[in-house]
């Protein structure tokens, strides 16, 4: 798939409205609307149907790669090191979610490398069984993305979306963008989507 054929597909289809912070107003939630609804048209176009998502955070990005889901029976995976994550996912739409998280309660700042550990390891199981598409939101340091990117890329297909969350950001925390920026550089298919996510097609 070329450029111009993801955009004409991409710009024919309306995402739905579940919610999400507005520009410049964060509110408790993971993702703004239009990133979720950025993710919900790249399924549309990609039809994946095994959806693998790293860092679920309250769940809102998650929301709408479920309504993708229920839509055209795919399954949506989704991983965090946080017990209370996927607070806000909608009810109605977790039958299509394999969500993998702590048991126990942790604190962002009292994450251990055991938990870390724990949940890369039921990451690249479940990559191991074929991903159709991979959408980045984690920890956004560079060697987290590079090591989801690295791990979890070689059990997708060709044309398989993957997407990173926050490229445009340029912290000590966030990072993704030098990664992203380094991928760039040596993949053929990459996509700028509105609201500040990357998207690379393998």
């Amino acid at each position: 798939m070329d450029k111009s054929e993801f955009l004409e597909k991409y710009s024919s289809i309306t995402p739905p409205d579940l919610g999400g912070y507005m520009e410049g107003n964060a509110g408790g939630s993971s993702v703004r609307k239009i990133e979720g609804q950025v993710l919900y048209n790249i399924c549309k176009v990609f039809l994946p149907k095994k959806i693998l998502e790293t860092g679920t955070h309250h769940g809102a990005s998650t929301n709408y790669l479920l309504k993708y889901a229920q839509e055209d029976r795919a399954t949506v995976y989704s991983f965090d090191v946080s017990s209370k994550a996927g607070s806000s996912i909608i009810k109605e739409l977790k039958s299509n979610l394999v969500l993998k998280k702590s048991r126990r309660k942790i604190f962002p700042n009292k994450v251990t490398q055991a938990d870390i550990t724990k949940i890369r390891n039921l990451v690249v199981k479940t990559a191991q069984q074929g991903v159709d598409l991979f959408f980045h939101d984690s920890d956004h340091c560079y060697d987290n993305a590079k090591w989801e990117f690295d791990n979890i890329t070689p059990y997708m297909k060709k044309n398989s979306p993957v997407i990173f969350h926050d490229v445009l950001h340029k912290t000590d925390k966030l990072q993704t963008n030098k990664l992203f920026d380094e991928i760039k550089s040596s993949w053929k298919h990459v996509f700028n989507t509105p609201s500040g996510m990357g998207l690379i097609v393998l």
